[in-house]
C-alpha cells in the first residue's frame, strides 16, 4: 500500500523483482502503466509462519481496533462513504501485467 499522509493505490507486485515503479489498474487492464503514487509504502501481507515456525504475535482486540480506525482516517476522501463510495486504486506491478497479457495471449493461441 502506498501512501503519504494518506493512502493512494494498492500494488500487487512480486518481491523478488523489487519495488514497482508502475503500475497497470486492475479496472482498467488496457491502459498504460502510471507511475506508482505515494512517498512510503506498507507491506499488506504479514508472515505468519517461516521455515514451519509461528512468527507471527496476535494482538489484542484493542489494538486491531485502533488500527482498524486509524486505517479507515487515511482513506482517500469519498472511499468510505457508506452510499456511492469513490473507487479506491489498486494496480498490478507492469512487469507482472506483461506477464499476465503474454500467458493469456500463449493459452489462446494453444487452442487454435
Amino acid at each position: 500500500r502506498f501512501h503519504d499522509d494518506a493512502f493512494r493505490e494498492d500494488v500487487i507486485y512480486d518481491e523478488a523483482l523489487g519495488m514497482p515503479a508502475a503500475a497497470v489498474p486492475l479496472d482498467e487492464p488496457s491502459r498504460a502503466p502510471h507511475p506508482v503514487t505515494g512517498r512510503d509504502w506498507t507491506d499488506l501481507l504479514v508472515p505468519v509462519l517461516r521455515d514451519g515456525r509461528a512468527v507471527y504475535t496476535e494482538p489484542s482486540l484493542a489494538d486491531i481496533r485502533t488500527r482498524a480506525q486509524t486505517q479507515l482516517g487515511r482513506l482517500p476522501e469519498g472511499v468510505a462513504h457508506l452510499r456511492e463510495p469513490h473507487g479506491y486504486p489498486v494496480g498490478l506491478e507492469s512487469r507482472l501485467h506483461a506477464r499476465k497479457a503474454a500467458l493469456i495471449r500463449e493459452a489462446r493461441g494453444s487452442r487454435g
